[in-house]
């Protein structure tokens, strides 16, 4: 039997920082899976919790006067997140008012109590937030969310890291034979690696949670002018003058449809990620359309100082649903005008491409945010433009001018062009 003491000194040295190593690179792994499933589950909580609020947000209304179609409504709207499972909405007296279950159209509390007793452990996280109006509380919201991806990712997470610990250890352990300074690279390559990786996964998580967070601020907005402005006015109610009481109750009015738009906006989105909104298709003149909301919205671009022109725009036909062509033209322009700062100049063109009728909107001058800076614009709005394009077969974009300003277009494909890419065509009324 060879003794360790009989061993030559180098393998004496290897096999005492093979002892030190790998215990090490094994306790790292199971530390590094741990805390890399709690930050996972503590980011998942927390999207839950953001979720929450702003479904409660959203359903103090319908928590209000007891509506459970608009309850319903704002809970379908929990489609366009695959990692929510269920979620219950009660009243103050612990009454389903409305629920939502994945996949199986869940607007029923049977369905809910169901799918929680056939499959528990698909919904392994959970959150209840609190629905409260002017300090009165309204009821309560509870999400419930998988554990599918997290397991996923955390088996996929501790395969790379067993790999890593691996190559980590037989590299150590080969290196050691050599110069001390061929270990340092690998060292700081790993290293980097493992930020990219971390950096790639804070993005992921961030990307989930803008429009969220978005949708929050811009609701919270209006709602906080509109409770600003009546605490001021009832608390000098006495001394108002009838110019301030109106200036007072024009403001609550105009936070008020603020958050109507908002509100009809999301219900909206909702409905078309739950295939609900109807298009109705026929042909109409795309000029009189643009030209019918260029004369809208003539008005507020003057307010502003900015210019709005009508360019070229000849009679041209359109395969669409007008109502909905003219809410995304509307939104391009009142957009236009929001971003645009005083001696700015719009220009709103209308011609044909490849596919079909093409609208150029078309911002310039001092006023105008310069090239390359992100186009800014209500989440939620663009959100709702981009679908509606998409139902049109059409797309929406933007791309930035040389110096300063930037191009927004609107493309609707006729019939024929769809026909020809392989799309079915649209009949007079398709979702």
């Amino acid at each position: 039997m060879i003794r360790i003491r009989d061993l030559p000194i180098r393998q004496r040295l290897l096999g005492a920082v093979a002892m030190a190593v790998l215990p090490a690179l094994l306790l790292s792994c199971v530390a590094s899976l741990s805390y890399e499933k709690h930050l996972r589950r503590s980011a998942v909580e927390r999207e839950l919790l953001a979720t929450a609020r702003i479904v409660g947000s959203s359903t103090v209304l319908a928590m209000r006067v007891g509506d459970r179609k608009g309850a319903e409504a704002v809970l379908g709207a929990l489609a366009a997140n695959p990692g929510i499972r269920r979620a219950v909405l009660r009243d103050d007296r612990s009454q389903v008012l409305a629920s939502y279950v994945q996949g199986s159209g869940g607007r029923s509390a049977k369905s809910f109590r169901s799918a929680s007793a056939q499959d528990p452990d698909q919904a392994a996280i959970g959150v209840t937030q609190e629905i409260r109006f002017e300090g009165q509380p309204l009821g309560t919201v509870r999400l419930e969310a998988g554990l599918d991806d997290l397991h996923r990712d955390s088996t996929s997470f501790l395969v790379a890291t067993a790999v890593i610990c691996a190559g980590s250890a037989l590299l150590i352990l080969l290196l050691m034979l050599q110069l001390q300074r061929a270990v340092t690279e690998p060292t700081l390559d790993l290293l980097r690696g493992l930020q990219r990786e971390k950096d790639r996964a804070e993005s992921a998580s961030r990307a989930k949670s803008e429009f969220l967070a978005g949708m929050s601020h811009e609701m919270r907005t209006p709602l906080h002018a509109i409770l600003s402005f009546a605490e001021l006015g009832g608390g000098r109610a006495a001394s108002l003058t009838p110019e301030k009481a109106t200036r007072y109750y024009k403001m609550i009015e105009e936070g008020g449809r603020r958050l109507l738009d908002l509100l009809n906006d999301l219900v909206d989105l909702a409905n078309f990620e739950a295939g609900k909104r109807v298009l109705r298709f026929a042909s109409a003149p795309v000029d009189a359309v643009v030209l019918r909301v260029v004369d809208e919205v003539r008005p507020l671009f003057q307010s502003r100082g900015i210019g709005l022109e009508a360019g070229p725009c000849g009679p041209t036909s359109g395969w669409m649903d007008r109502e909905a062509l003219t809410q995304v033209v509307r939104h391009v322009l009142t957009n236009a005008a929001r971003w645009s700062g005083p001696g700015a100049t719009v220009t709103v063109t209308l011609g044909r491409s490849e596919r079909g009728p093409l609208l150029s909107v078309t911002t310039r001058g001092s006023g105008v945010a310069h090239a390359g800076q992100e186009v800014r614009s209500s989440g939620l709005k663009l959100a709702l433009c981009r679908e509606i394009m998409a139902a049109h077969g059409g797309k929406i974009w933007s791309e930035a001018r040389d110096g300063a300003g930037e191009n927004t277009y609107l493309e609707i494909p006729d019939p024929i062009s769809l026909q020809n890419e392989g799309e079915p065509p649209r009949s007079a009324a398709a979702a």
